[in-house]
């Protein structure tokens, strides 16, 4: 191995040790999430909070106890897809709250709006903050099989990610300094 090769290998290691690595994937899976219904006394949800995981985490039911939505939240969407014929008549909203990304702290900056055969869900319905998203059910109609998919848009911001390097990464980056300190040191 030539000199020039050993220093640039150097570089490399070195710009590991100083966290210039790639972050892993930040996910809701894992973390405890909160459900609720607001202004309207026939439904309810259920549970008011879920572990998000593979499948359903919480339906929204009506007082008769049948179920009408199940509410999927995935690593970063939620989906409602709707059971049976339901209409919102009045200002219900569901709100989705304490979402904590596992993995690498973040915080919702935007959302997109997939629906499938919905009507009267529109993005000025949906509203969000760092770690919750509301749902405006009010004035939208539902057929069995309806969906409506909301994407999360996340800023994880490195600057606020107090993540300890790996040991090995720091190790490399340590040897890497001391190469290049070895290399200038053998012109001299």
């Amino acid at each position: 191995m030539n000199g020039r090769t050993w220093v640039l290998g150097s570089v490399i290691a070195a710009a590991g040790g100083l966290g210039l690595a790639t972050q892993a994937q930040a996910t809701l899976i894992g973390d405890m999430v909160n459900f609720e219904l607001t202004d309207n006394p026939s439904f309810s949800v259920s549970p008011n909070s879920a572990l998000v995981g593979a499948g359903v985490e919480a339906q929204i039911i009506k007082n008769d106890s049948s179920t009408d939505f199940d509410i999927d939240v995935d690593d970063a969407s939620i989906t409602l897809t709707a059971l049976h014929d339901n209409s919102f008549d009045g200002s219900e909203a569901l709100r989705i709250s304490d979402m904590d990304w596992v993995g690498s702290p973040g915080r919702i900056v935007d959302f997109g709006l997939n629906i499938n055969g919905v009507f009267g869900l529109f993005d000025s319905d949906i509203a969000f903050g760092d770690d919750f998203v509301i749902i405006v059910l009010g004035g939208t109609s539902w057929d069995p099989g309806d969906s409506a998919v909301i994407n999360l848009e996340v800023d994880h911001d490195p600057l606020s990610n107090n993540a300890v390097p790996e040991p090995i990464t720091a190790t490399l980056g340590v040897m890497g300094i001391g190469a290049l300190a070895g290399a200038s040191r053998r012109r001299t």
